[in-house]
């Protein structure tokens, strides 16, 4: 017996008594027609009876290999070969089902938001009451899955499951899983049921360490608390929104801030029915980093993470801790600066630095530019604003000095009024050295600098040496810092930083002079120990 161009049933049929009370007996097979490796139809094995209007479903059985499960109870049905078949909604139904496989990659074909999926599940659920107000039982245990969300290259894996079914209730009532190398979650929660159909659920989620890198250009590890929580689409489907709170314990941002790279991610994309929703509290008080050509810093603040029909974006500010900003090869640092996130079309914030470069000295007097940078959200280049030490100088003139150029009287000029080429050099070199290094080592913060001999004690020299300094974080509150000069007799500086909260710093510093090992030189010691309590307070 064939059904449409895909299915045929082989087996025996019964049919005794009258139309009117109608016996039936069947027993068989249905199998596909038609081969599809796309959808392939699994074996599945019918024995059903039908007496004085009750279905027995002695067994169904599926087995293709990789899912076996079966069904058995009673269905009230009333069947008649002139009316058809017609199941009565308010009469007492029994069914039992066992489930049991060792590949869950069926899943991505039934939830839209998983891209891809595997796994172990071992199960039974019973239903009883009526088809209009059904009752469930049973429980299910997953292990070993492992699941990709659409849209996303992140993969959560050695996820372990119980759910446990009770009257219109499904409770979670444990799940584990694991990210990246670290990264762990737990979480229980539950669902409510309408007849079949799902009204409503929620999901209490505990991050560890968690790594989230689905935007391009930016990685981060977090840990806190979260809630997903169902909320009714404007098309009628239940979609997830995510609330509570993140701690970001470490986070890069590698991406050009002045235009995009490549296809913008479908996270931040707007849509009108968007697949979830977020509304996230973050904070991130130290270790957010942002490492591009232009911008080397270190960030800390609180913002609030929305997603909706507009897409995802932040609200709030990001102040930078430490850091320098790079214009024509010449490495400004950052003495203040702000991170404002406050456009609701896009992640990228508006930016405001203020900075400084050191340009010559005076005798003992270091010369400096200073920079204003404004750069608005919605602004595709910056608006910057420079100024000099010294006064007569126009910002024509400093910016020629920034290009290298001979600017009469300035500060470019050495004591014979020529050009200092070698320190523009020097600079050029440092600064580029410094790109190519942080570039290579996500964890670490590389600075390289060119800097006057005799900078960390007495007079300068007048001759220039570079020097590397490497930074990290050693726990959550602790910043090493460790600066050595490449000369035979330069001072080796080790800055040690704990951050007690976002207004209140400690900060120890160490230099001990290469000096004192020289032959010739005198072994008395000549370290400096520097001790600083720093205290931000805004207004």
């Amino acid at each position: 017996m064939r059904w449409g161009e895909r299915f045929a049933f082989s087996g025996e049929v019964t049919l005794a008594n009258t139309l009117d009370d109608l016996n039936v007996d069947l027993s068989g097979a249905v199998n596909s027609v038609v081969q599809d490796p796309a959808n392939p139809l699994p074996n599945i094995g019918t024995n059903l009876s039908y007496r004085d209007g009750l279905l027995n479903i002695r067994s169904i059985s599926v087995d293709d290999g990789k899912i076996r499960a079966n069904v058995t109870g009673e269905l009230p049905v009333d069947l008649d070969l002139r009316d058809g078949f017609n199941l009565r909604r308010s009469a007492p139904i029994h069914l039992e089902a066992r489930v049991s496989t060792n590949d869950l990659s069926i899943v991505s074909g039934y939830v839209d938001a998983i891209a891809a999926s595997r796994g172990r599940l071992e199960g039974s659920i019973g239903v009883d009451g009526t088809v209009d107000a059904p009752r469930f039982s049973g429980k299910l245990d997953f292990r070993d899955c492992a699941f990709r969300l659409m849209g996303s290259d992140e993969v959560y894996r050695e996820i372990a499951a119980n759910i446990h079914l009770r009257d219109d209730r499904i409770t979670l009532t444990s799940l584990d899983g694991r990210k990246g190398k670290k990264g762990r979650f737990e979480g229980s929660g539950w669902a409510r049921l309408d007849g079949f159909d799902l009204a409503d659920y929620q999901i209490s989620l505990t991050l560890k360490d968690l790594p989230f890198s689905s935007i391009s250009g930016f990685e981060s590890t977090q840990e806190g608390e979260l809630v997903v929580r169902s909320q009714p689409s404007e098309d009628g489907r239940l979609v997830p929104k995510v609330g509570g709170s993140l701690k970001v314990k470490q986070a890069v941002i590698t991406r050009s801030l002045a235009k995009q790279e490549g296809p913008p991610s479908p996270f931040t994309m707007p849509v009108a029915s968007p697949r979830w929703l977020c509304d996230l509290e973050i904070v991130a008080p130290k270790n957010v980093w942002v490492k591009n050509p232009d911008l080397q810093m270190e960030l800390g603040g609180d913002l609030i993470l929305k997603r909706d029909q507009k897409g995802l974006y932040l609200r709030g500010d990001l102040n930078v801790l430490r850091g320098s900003y790079s214009l024509y090869n010449n490495k400004f640092r950052i003495t203040e600066g702000r991170f404002d996130f406050a456009t609701a079309t896009t992640l990228r914030p508006g930016i405001y630095l203020d900075a400084y470069t050191p340009h010559g000295r005076a005798g003992e007097v270091e010369r400096r530019i200073f920079l204003t940078l404004s750069w608005p959200a919605d602004e595709k280049e910056p608006e910057i604003t420079l100024s000099y030490s010294e006064p007569g100088y126009s910002e024509a003139d400093i910016w020629a000095m920034l290009g290298g150029q001979v600017v009469p009287g300035g500060s470019a000029f050495t004591g014979e009024g020529a050009w200092d080429a070698g320190e523009t050099a020097s600079s050029l070199a440092s600064n580029y050295l410094e790109r190519m290094l942080n570039a290579q080592m996500s964890d670490y913060t590389i600075a390289v600098e060119s800097r006057p001999v005799g900078r960390t004690s007495g007079t300068p020299t007048g001759e220039n040496e570079l020097s590397i300094a490497v930074g990290r974080y050693l726990s959550q509150d602790l910043y090493l810092n460790y600066r050595q000069g490449l000369r035979i007799s330069s001072a080796r500086e080790i800055d040690i930083e704990y951050r007690l909260s976002n207004m209140l710093l400690l900060r120890s510093e160490i230099i001990r002079h290469s000096q004192k090992g020289l032959y010739g030189k005198s072994r008395q010691t000549t370290d400096e120990i520097n001790f600083d309590i720093k205290f931000r307070f805004e207004y």
